[in-house]
């Protein structure tokens, strides 16, 4: 027999409760763990009649069936009470700590909060979500986080992370990249609802090409976006279409970003551009008149003179081109020639084949109405083109078609009356500055070699 011996006294009438916790176990279980030196014939290893519930030696003595299990089962337990005390203790002693950085900046040194962001920093792994938590709330709450601690905090789960990132305004973007990169989207949703968002953290988010995301980011009237990051989102709004009401309502969404994302927009979204973005320019250009009338430029290629033309380019036009541009086309239409008068409008207008073609082969049928209204068309000479258009494209067919294309002609009269020629040349030239840079379709090297034949036909009419 062992000379020394672990004594347990168990009642094993409440271990069906202390299952699930270990917090009762003191008031349900004697436990005595010191270790007594005895003789075999002392008392307190008396015989299994007289202590039924005892273990005189863990090691060596045969136990009754079942009490083994309890012997394991309340060390078990006793493990687990001391890891709750031990948890305890370092839960105090960083709550203390935190404290310590509620003290005012004169009264800890630099050095010294230092040494408490490092010790804290390393007792935060062991502590629980709740704790972490009142943790958090405390560190929101600072003059000065401490940086360790901060980025161990946000790195955390989402409920300890959104205290501090719904109240803190100086979160370095360093700190912001790492959470926005690393963690999951929660995180990712936190962040981008943030009132003191920075358009570099922000871009990272949009990068994600998480759909939520850059909604939440796009509805947050609060940060500035990049026009670098405006461009990714419009670019992918042509297949997501709940970006685009979004990218028309923000303040940084420009007009010619917005003029881009006219092609691919329903017509709500259209009249909504339009009745934002196509101002008229007579306000700028009064602004304007005296300082242009006196710049003085030479004409050399690719010098000032250039950058300025180009730069004038929005705000004036592309020279002096009368309001009824559409007037001598007229005869066009009376024959019944669309694409005649179309292509004499358009290069009365100064657009290129390649715009042409994009705002002929649009179903929506808006980028007409704006072509024709910018050439100086009246009322009744739209509706002369329309009807055109109608016995065109219809033909022979009724119902839900022709229903369809009466919505369609309705939409376009909607944009011709209430935009304004200037407007309406407004938008063309964003378009035409637009389409500048892109190959020509198979539809406008068409339209150049009807240009041309149209051209000849229109050079050997009678002037009246």
């Amino acid at each position: 027999m062992n000379q020394y011996a672990l004594k347990v006294v168990i009642d094993p009438s409440p271990f069906q409760e202390l299952n699930s916790t270990a917090d009762g176990l003191e008031g349900a279980v004697s436990l005595e763990s010191s270790l007594s030196r005895v003789s075999p014939d002392s008392e307190d290893l008396g015989s299994q009649e007289n202590q039924p519930n005892l273990v005189s030696d863990l090691s060596c003595a045969p136990s009754p069936p079942g009490e083994a299990d309890y012997s394991a089962h309340v060390l078990a337990l006793a493990e687990r009470v001391e890891r709750n005390r031990a948890n305890q203790s370092t839960a105090d002693l960083t709550i203390r700590l935190s404290e310590l950085l509620l003290l005012p900046s004169t009264d800890l040194f630099p050095q010294s909060r230092a040494l408490i962001d490092d010790t804290l920093s390393e007792l935060l792994p062991a502590l629980d979500v709740p704790t972490k938590r009142q943790i958090a709330h405390r560190v929101a709450g600072l003059g000065e986080a401490p940086g360790r601690v901060l980025h161990k905090l946000l790195m955390d789960d989402i409920s300890v992370a959104r205290p501090i990132l719904q109240k803190r305004k100086d979160i370095p973007d360093h700190v912001m990249l790492d959470v926005a990169r690393q963690t999951g989207k929660e995180h990712r949703q936190a962040i981008a609802s943030m009132r003191h968002l920075s358009g570099v953290v922000a871009h990272a988010l949009v990068e994600t090409d998480d759909p939520d995301i850059i909604q939440t980011v796009l509805k947050n009237k609060r940060v500035s976006l990049e026009p670098e990051t405006v461009d990714i989102v419009l670019t992918r709004s042509k297949y997501t279409s709940d970006y685009r009401s979004l990218l028309v309502e923000r303040q940084d969404f420009t007009p010619s970003q917005a003029f881009s994302l006219f092609w691919w927009a329903d017509s709500e979204t259209r009249l909504r551009i339009l009745s934002r973005f196509a101002l008229s320019r007579e306000t700028i250009q009064r602004a304007l008149h005296d300082l242009v009338s006196s710049i003085k430029v030479g004409p050399q290629p690719g010098g000032a003179g250039d950058q300025i033309d180009s730069a004038l380019a929005l705000v004036y036009g592309e020279g002096e081109v009368p309001d009824r541009k559409a007037e001598p086309l007229l005869p066009f239409l009376q024959e019944g020639n669309i694409d005649g008068f179309l292509i004499g409008l358009a290069q009365a207008s100064d657009i290129s084949e390649k715009t042409l073609a994009r705002i002929r082969s649009d179903a929506g049928g808006e980028p007409l109405a704006i072509l024709c209204k910018a050439g100086g068309m009246r009322g009744p000479e739209f509706r002369a083109l329309l009807s055109l258009l109608n016995q065109d494209e219809l033909g022979e067919n009724t119902g839900d078609a022709e229903e369809e294309e009466n919505e369609q002609f309705e939409r376009m009269h909607n944009i011709f009356d209430r935009l304004s020629n200037d407007a309406a040349d407004l938008v063309l030239r964003y378009w035409e500055k637009q389409t500048s840079n892109i190959p020509a379709s198979g539809a406008a090297q068409q339209l150049f070699r009807k240009r041309i034949q149209i051209n000849r036909r229109y050079a050997s009419r009678p002037r009246a």
